[in-house]
């Protein structure tokens, strides 16, 4: 029953949050009961530096979002390193639509 999941901010994330949308027999395979994902920095991740990979990780989390809300499963906060906050095209706008959206240091 976990309900809370740190990950850093790079390839892996994306592919978490594509995870996330995963169902067998109309079930979410990964942490149904899931309330927070924390995004942390470490390093220079590839993500950090490329519009492109900031893009598709937002993307990815607005379909995971948008996914498990219609299913009653969605997760309700989302923190996030401050460093990804300046991200060009402020990518947050539309996720702070759909979940309590935080900055840390």
């Amino acid at each position: 029953n976990v309900r809370h999941v740190s990950i850093t901010i790079g390839a892996d994330a994306t592919s978490f949050f594509a995870a996330l949308e995963e169902k067998v027999d109309g079930q979410y395979v990964l942490f149904p009961q899931l309330e927070t994902v924390t995004l942390m920095r470490r390093g220079y991740g590839e993500v950090m530096n490329d519009q492109a990979a900031q893009n598709q990780l937002t993307s990815n989390i607005l379909s995971a979002l948008e996914q498990r809300r219609l299913n009653g499963a969605h997760f309700s906060e989302l923190c996030v390193t401050r460093d990804a906050e300046s991200w060009l095209g402020d990518p947050w706008i539309r996720l702070h639509e759909l979940v309590e959206l935080s900055f840390f240091d």
